[in-house]
């Protein structure tokens, strides 16, 4: 949006009327040119001033000069409150429990006398204490014998069993390394370097490579069905975030639903690329996400905006101008009023009159702010306003449809830690590491959804791979 004309300079009218036009041209050209300089710096200060709280950037991008406001102190003592539920540890049941020992009293705590042959009353009081033993690595060696024929003379070789010929380690030492890797976002050499401590045993880099791919291969079915699940539930939760492969500028794309969440790697943020992590659209599936133009192709009727970078951006408007402010406050405001009243709409907290009531004065209050938004000479301020107006509909998403939850964090949750493992690894280097880093990613949080033990099951799928069995299915209400 161009800059308004500046008006004449504040010079009494009888100078003003002595100065040469010419004078009066240059002096109105500088003050056209001042005018944009400081709208320019205005913009350079409020790009200094973004962070987590008025922009996308990720709080792991927060200098240590940003901290979070600060809440009041509420006059209480720190910890546990009277009246609140205790916590503690669980005791481990009976067939879990692998020794017993019996512990006696040797005296009275009364009187002291000798309790050696008293007899003992009551159940004993219990306190379990876990450990790990020393971990030992079993080694079974497969013995090959040669057998030679009466008949002809040849000597045959025994065929290894399908299980264990393609690899000197079982299906739990492969797990567990690709369990370290790709959930637990250790580099391939810090994982290498941790299995030689654990056991001692000689692994070369080339080989934990190699049983990356092997499980990544044994995954591919169970990531389908995962695929499949994702692509026809009725509500997901999208986000993307940015990833390298051989130093490259790929996209990290995470799909979340109730049933599973599906991570796919692509070399663009396109629909192209949206289409091919949740498929072609069904009508009536509502999609939450951001405002990328990768969804533009969803009908807004089935789309919902995410109002927690909503948020981000109303909060990076306060500060422009007063009326920008004014604007942005109101702004803010009318989405509290907003997420408190999906609250009272999923929860059945308000009758049906007063919802559609409050509804229909939050869309007024709503949209006269974004009139008058697109009345300020602000750019930044038209912009968002304008681009509100487009998505209206999907604005209130959350409100026609309860069950649809007003932001994606889901999706930025699930995010979180393929973020910080790019910061620690770099990226990928090939499309095999591209296709590990999604499956694994994809398995780890589906089992996390399900409260699966992710190293037993990647253990079971891949010894069922290495056996040519049936994987076991991570979805099994929906298999």
């Amino acid at each position: 949006m161009p800059l308004p004309t500046p008006a004449p300079p504040p010079l009494p009218p009888d100078i003003w009327d002595r100065t040469p036009p010419e004078a009066q041209a240059f002096i109105l050209a500088m003050l056209a040119e001042v005018a944009a300089l400081r709208a320019e710096v205005a913009e350079l200060k409020a790009r200094l001033d973004q962070n987590s709280s008025n922009s996308h950037k990720p709080p792991s991008s927060d200098p240590p000069s940003v901290t979070k406001p600060v809440k009041p102190p509420t006059g209480r003592k720190r910890g546990g409150q009277p009246g609140h539920d205790g916590h503690s540890r669980k005791m481990l049941p009976p067939e879990r429990v692998h020794h017993r020992v019996d512990h006696h009293p040797s005296d009275c705590r009364n009187c002291g006398d000798s309790l050696s042959d008293s007899p003992v009353v009551g159940h004993p009081t219990l306190h379990q204490v876990c450990e790990i033993p020393a971990i030992d690595v079993t080694v079974t060696e497969h013995r090959r014998q040669r057998r030679r024929c009466q008949r002809c003379g040849t000597v045959t070789v025994a065929d290894l069993p399908v299980s264990v010929a393609g690899s000197c380690f079982g299906p739990n030492l492969e797990a567990l390394i690709a369990g370290l890797i790709g959930r637990y976002r250790l580099s391939r050499r810090e994982a290498l370097q941790f299995i030689t401590d654990l056991t001692g045993l000689d692994v070369s880099l080339g080989t934990v490579v190699a049983i990356c791919n092997r499980v990544s291969d044994s995954l591919a079915p169970t990531v389908d069905r995962i695929a499949e699940t994702v692509r026809v539930s009725a509500v997901a939760y999208v986000d993307e975030t940015g990833f390298k492969e051989a130093g490259q500028r790929r996209w990290l794309w995470v799909a979340v639903t109730d049933h599973g969440t599906l991570f796919r790697l692509h070399k663009n943020r396109s629909q192209n690329a949206r289409r091919e992590l949740l498929g072609a659209h069904v009508p009536g599936a509502k999609v939450v996400s951001d405002r990328a133009k990768a969804y533009d192709d969803i009908p807004l009727a089935d789309r919902g905006l995410c109002h927690a970078h909503l948020k981000r951006d109303f909060e990076a408007l306060k500060g422009r101008s007063e009326a920008t402010t004014e604007i942005a406050v109101g702004l803010r405001r009318e989405q509290r009023r907003l997420l408190v009243l999906h609250r009272q709409i999923r929860d059945g907290t308000i009758a049906q009159p007063a919802r559609r009531n409050k509804i229909r004065m939050l869309k007024a209050r709503f949209g006269a702010l974004l009139g008058r938004g697109l009345e300020l000479p602000d750019p930044k301020l038209h912009t968002l306003c304008t681009e509100l107006g487009k998505f209206w509909p999907a604005l209130f998403t959350c409100l026609d449809h309860p069950a649809v939850e007003p932001t994606n964090n889901r999706a930025e949750r699930a995010l979180r830690p393929a973020v910080i493992w790019r910061k620690t690894c770099f990226g990928t280097a090939s499309e095999a590491g591209n296709v590990f880093v999604e499956r694994l990613l994809t398995v780890a949080a589906t089992c996390r959804q399900h409260a699966s033990n992710l190293f037993s099951f990647i253990a079971s799928t891949h010894a069922a791979a290495r056996q040519g069995l049936t994987p076991p299915s991570l979805l099994p209400a929906l298999s």
